[in-house]
């Protein structure tokens, strides 16, 4: 397992820089503690003179809680938050937004945080999104949805989760999990 000290976090947060991911993907990093994990080694696949810098869009939600929505994601990437006591199962979570947007605390961090206190390591996937000119668009979510259930299950053991017990959820509307993750709380 990777140290997670404060020395490391910041070191691991500049050298996401180095790699392509913006401010933006670095600052999710310490409000939740998670670990930021590229899909691709190098630039992913279809991507022929795109300059994407990831841009976060921060408005307040329904009832005062935070609503930021990620577009222009050139380099897709798995953000990890871990469970307190995990019990080695883990969720790939893929965020709403009708494809042209994460809803990332709504249908990203919150049913992350929920699968976490039940135990579960959570995985959120930033996708490429179709519209954003990538080559073959309609295949980059799924190719890096697949891309990233092979990364977790290879690197299961650094990872500290069970192969053979990942699973995938995914949001399509914005409201969806808010109201999944409150009824079940």
């Amino acid at each position: 397992m990777p140290d997670l000290s404060r020395r490391s976090f910041i070191n691991g947060g500049l050298g996401l820089a180095a790699l392509g991911l913006s401010d933006a993907a670095g600052a999710l990093l310490p409000e939740f503690g998670g670990e930021v994990l590229p899909l691709w080694q190098g630039a992913a696949p279809g991507r022929v003179n795109l300059d994407l810098t990831q841009a976060v869009e921060d408005k307040p939600g329904a009832n005062g809680l935070r609503n930021r929505r990620i577009t222009r994601i050139g380099t897709p990437a798995l953000v990890v938050m871990r469970a307190p006591q995990p019990n080695g199962a883990a969720m790939i979570v893929v965020p709403g937004g009708g494809y042209s947007a994460f809803n990332y605390d709504l249908t990203g961090i919150e049913p992350a945080l929920w699968l976490n206190a039940r135990g579960i390591t959570a995985f959120i996937l930033l996708h490429r999104l179709p519209a954003e000119g990538w080559l073959r668009r309609a295949d980059v979510p799924l190719q890096d949805a697949q891309r990233a259930l092979r990364l977790v299950r290879a690197d299961a053991e650094k990872l500290k989760v069970d192969p053979d017990r990942i699973g995938v959820m995914g949001f399509s509307r914005r409201g969806t999990c808010r109201g999944l993750a409150r009824a079940a709380i």
